[in-house]
């Protein structure tokens, strides 16, 4: 098993950087591992996304949660994306 340390480490070798949307020089690491994709901008650190991303390949769909970063990956994949802005409620 694997400590923490570890995983953090591989994510950022394994993991694809995306340059931030909104804060120039600043990128984020996302990662497909053991608990489907992660990011570790806010957006997915705090509330896990704010989409709902579908993602379409050669009759695969795809149907997660996630942040614009995520879906970033995935259409460099070669995916046809979709989002669907999620609201939060109080």
């Amino acid at each position: 098993m694997l400590s923490r340390k570890e995983k953090e480490a591989l994510k950022k070798v394994l993991g694809h950087k995306v340059a931030s949307f909104t804060q120039n020089g600043k990128t984020y690491i996302v990662f497909n591992g053991e608990n489907g994709w992660e990011c570790s901008c806010p957006d997915f650190i705090f509330r896990k996304g704010s989409y709902k991303i579908i993602a379409r390949k050669d009759g695969e769909v795809l149907e997660v949660r996630g942040c614009k970063h995520i879906a970033h990956v995935l259409k460099e994949r070669g995916y046809r994306i979709s989002l669907i802005k999620l609201t939060l409620t109080w």
